[in-house]
């Protein structure tokens, strides 16, 4: 009769009492995630116009993506190999927090051994440096985007 009783009570709850709990396994949404994403990106010394182009390229800058098509995980949809490669945890990969850290981890470590923006954003998306500098598809996006994220001054 007490289960009865509570499971009723329950259903007689407004929505909003749930609050996080209709996010099941994700982190509620970050109020502030793109001041969150800039401010990883600069600890880990990537540009915030290029970690702000990749999250849109990735995840349209949503904080509560699931999986990706190839089992990425996350806004940043993180492969489980880049996450191991950057010592993440991969079976947090789905919490906002953890896929933009690692996300930028990886692009911060493509950045260092691609050397250039747009080479890094190749690394990003199809896992190695471009071969004969040449950049298609994703990178060239990616470039687009970062104008759009430029900096005023």
């Amino acid at each position: 009769m007490r289960v009865l009783l509570a499971g009723i009570l329950l259903l007689l709850l407004p929505a909003t009492a749930w609050g996080p709990l209709q996010h099941h396994y994700w982190e509620p949404p970050v109020e502030h995630a793109r001041a969150y994403v800039e401010a990883k990106a600069r600890q880990y010394g990537v540009p915030e116009e290029l970690a702000l182009a990749v999250w849109q390229m990735e995840s349209s800058q949503r904080t509560e993506v699931q999986d990706g098509r190839a089992n990425e995980r996350g806004s940043f949809q993180v492969t489980e190999a880049a996450a191991t490669d950057v010592g993440c945890r991969w079976s947090a990969m789905r919490l906002f927090r953890v896929s933009t850290d690692c996300g930028l981890r990886y692009l911060a470590r493509s950045l260092a051994l691609c050397g250039t923006n747009l080479h890094a954003a190749h690394k990003y998306n199809r896992g190695h440096c471009p071969r004969n500098g040449k950049i298609w598809g994703y990178a060239q996006a990616v470039g687009k985007l970062m104008m759009k994220y430029q900096p005023t001054t």
